[in-house]
């Protein structure tokens, strides 16, 4: 078992309708590099995404209003 925390990216699939892992960092910089897969997918724009921290989401757009204030 390791002694840092497991931080999962997951892309909203709007054909199966469900979250799909895009990213698992385990490292002593697992923070580090899930904050800059994020700001990647930001600057991308690959749609809803979020991000858990040990199963815990830290951080999660919503698919049903994600983009709609850019509209």
């Amino acid at each position: 078992m390791s002694d840092h925390p497991v931080y999962v990216l997951q892309r909203w699939d709007d054909v199966t309708e469900s979250w799909q892992d895009h990213g698992r960092f385990t490292t002593s910089r697992g923070r580090e590099n899930a904050d800059y897969a994020v700001d990647l997918e930001r600057v991308y724009s690959t749609g809803p995404i979020r991000l858990l921290k040990d199963g815990i989401p830290v951080l999660a757009d919503d698919p049903a209003t994600h983009g709609l204030q850019n509209a």
